[in-house]
C-alpha cells in the first residue's frame, strides 16, 4: 500500500520513565531497534517521512540514516522543556492536509497498522486506541459506534490513547501541553483500535518484549513481513 502522506515521528524525549538513558526510539526489542521496526515494517512504503529528535539527535539520526536515507529530520531544541505536542508542531506547522502523527515510543503491529492507514483515507481525523494495559494511560471512552468521546486520567474505560492518530496539523499551533488535550477539540472523532504497545516504564518493555515475540514468528511462519 503506497501513500502520499505525511508521517510525522516524535523522537526527541529523553525517556526518563524507562530510565536507561536512551532514546526510547533507539531501544532494542528483540535485536531490532523500536525506530527500525517502525520504518521497515510499517512505513517502507511511505515518501514523506519526517522524524523528530532532540535528545541524543545525532545518534538517532545515524541510526535512522542506517535503515533508510530519506528521512527528513526535524530538530527540536526545546526537548527538554517541551513534550511530544511541540515536536509534531515542529514537523508539520508548514502542512496543510492532515498527518499521519506517530510516537517514538510504539511497537505497532504492521497488519494492524495497515488497517488504520486504509480506514484512515476515508476521514480527516482517526484516533488510535489500545485495549487499555500501560501503566499510567490516558483512558479513551470510545461508544458503540466507534466514536471517541472524550479522554481522562482517572475513568478506566476499556481503552486508552495509543500515540497513533491521523490529524490536522493546526490542532498542535496553540494550548495544550499533551496531544490528547489538543485532540479533545475536535471530539467526538473516529476512533480505531490497533494492536500496539507503547514503551514507557521497564513494565511495558517487558510487555512489547513478548508482543515483538509474537509478531516476529508470524513473520517467520510466513517467511515475508506482514
Amino acid at each position: 500500500m503506497s501513500s502520499d502522506f505525511t508521517v510525522v515521528i516524535a523522537a526527541a524525549g529523553i525517556g526518563s520513565r524507562l530510565g536507561m538513558n536512551l532514546p526510547k526510539s533507539l531501544v532494542e526489542i528483540n535485536g531490532r531497534t523500536v525506530l527500525e521496526r517502525l520504518l521497515t515494517e510499517c512505513l517502507h512504503d511511505v515518501a514523506d517521512v519526517r522524524l523528530v529528535v532532540g535528545f541524543r539527535a545525532d545518534e538517532v539520526m545515524a541510526h535512522a540514516r542506517s535503515v533508510r536515507n530519506d528521512l527528513v529530520f526535524v530538530r527540536n531544541p526545546a526537548f527538554r522543556d517541551t513534550g511530544v505536542r511541540h515536536s509534531f508542531w515542529l514537523a508539520s506547522r508548514h502542512v496543510s492536509q492532515s498527518c499521519l502523527f506517530i510516537d517514538g515510543d510504539m511497537l505497532i503491529d504492521p497488519e494492524s497498522f495497515q488497517d488504520f492507514r486504509r480506514a484512515a483515507e476515508k476521514t480527516e481525523a482517526l484516533i488510535g486506541v489500545t485495549p487499555s494495559a500501560s501503566e499510567d494511560a490516558v483512558y479513551a471512552d470510545v461508544d458503540a459506534q466507534g466514536m471517541l468521546q472524550r479522554f481522562s486520567r482517572k475513568d478506566r474505560w476499556a481503552h486508552e490513547w495509543c500515540g497513533v492518530a491521523k490529524l490536522p496539523p493546526q490542532l498542535f499551533n496553540g494550548q495544550g501541553e499533551y496531544v490528547f488535550q489538543c485532540i479533545e477539540r475536535i471530539l467526538p472523532a473516529p476512533a480505531f483500535t490497533l494492536r500496539a504497545a507503547e514503551i514507557d516504564t521497564r513494565q511495558d518493555l517487558e510487555a512489547a518484549k513478548a508482543f515483538a515475540r509474537e509478531l516476529d514468528a508470524r513473520v517467520a511462519r510466513s517467511g515475508v513481513l506482514a
